[in-house]
């Protein structure tokens, strides 16, 4: 049931077939956000490309779906295609694969779903299928696999070797684990009965800082940040907010009800700021540019938005650069 409703909420699944299922979805009440962030957006234009990536024979780069960047300006894409996370330097250059394809074997993957960086360059990959994290060293050798007892679709890696992963077991929706795999502390509520409506809050999460990560749902224009202890520093109302998703449940599953365009396509925090690759509604669906929102990291508030000329799945801001994917290249923009 889990797996067929995480792919029914991406809009594989049939329409729910009676409106009772629809009703009772919607009676859900959500957690009010402690502020909202009002329009209109300061904007602010990247249009100098300084460098493309894009799939070589040698490197294929297949279906690209999620892009890091670590402090030496290397580059990392997960890519869907070969289930491999590829690495270049600043300059282009491919210098490594991090894992072995698919399998349930040590440095394999089934459904790999998201992988971090860590400040001292260990890749951090969550499997959703497998339930384990593989913690990989800078080189791309295994260096260990971490069991759990959740289902981790996310994973922020942190400084202790400890980390933080969104992932389905319980009523709260994030658990701190140590570097064995073992929960120290759960926490992060945002529906009634959530262990029931996770559904709609699957979405992204980024280390804030050295003592916290931020949070923001797929279908939910809310931006939430936590310290370490579970503590919530802030959560407010994204700058262009949407109506919140429901769920319907039909004999076929579980369904997001209306079907709901995604609110936020990535995350990342890089200096002051946390930035979000928004699919805005407020400013039309323009094929040909994509619009990144800055947040104060400290307190979620609105800053600027950045408008970059070209359509991109994925994105992640440095002081320096933007760096956007899209189907088999990577960008990086000069700010």
């Amino acid at each position: 049931m889990i797996a067929t409703a995480y792919f029914a909420g991406h809009g594989f699944g049939p329409e729910p077939r009676d409106a009772s299922a629809i009703s009772q979805a919607e009676r859900l009440i959500w957690k009010a956000p402690s502020s909202v962030n009002s329009g209109p957006r300061v904007w602010k234009s990247v249009n100098t490309r300084i460098l493309r990536i894009v799939s070589q024979e040698t490197l294929p780069l297949y279906h690209p779906t999620s892009l890091k960047v670590d402090q030496e300006s290397s580059i990392f894409v997960m890519d869907w295609g070969d289930l491999r996370i590829k690495k270049y330097s600043s300059d282009g250059r491919s210098i490594g694969i991090v894992g072995k394809g698919k399998g349930r074997g040590p440095g394999e993957f089934m459904n790999p779903m998201h992988f971090d960086v860590a400040a001292n360059g260990s890749i951090w990959v969550c499997d959703s299928e497998t339930g384990r994290l593989s913690v990989f060293r800078p080189d791309g050798v295994l260096e260990k696999t971490i069991a759990t007892t959740l289902i981790p679709s996310r994973v922020v890696a942190l400084n202790a070797g400890n980390c933080i992963v969104l992932g389905q077991q319980g009523d709260e929706l994030f658990a701190l684990l140590d570097g064995e795999g073992t929960i120290l502390r759960r926490f992060g509520t945002f529906v009634t009965d959530q262990i029931k409506n996770k559904l709609i809050l699957d979405g992204w999460i980024a280390r804030n800082g050295n003592d916290g990560f931020v949070y923001t749902p797929l279908y939910a224009s809310i931006l939430a940040g936590y310290s370490l202890q579970g503590g919530e520093k802030f959560i407010v109302e994204l700058v262009d907010p949407v109506p919140r998703p429901a769920l319907a449940v039909t004999k076929q599953g579980v369904y997001i009800e209306p079907v709901t365009p995604l609110v936020t396509l990535s995350l990342n925090r890089s200096g002051q700021y946390v930035y979000l690759l928004s699919r805005s509604s407020s400013v039309g669906r323009d094929e040909n540019v994509s619009i990144i929102d800055a947040y104060n990291a400290e307190n979620g508030k609105y800053v600027y938005s950045l408008k970059i000329p070209e359509r991109s799945r994925e994105a992640y801001v440095t002081a320096q650069a933007v760096y956007t994917l899209a189907d088999t290249s990577i960008t990086v923009w000069n700010r």
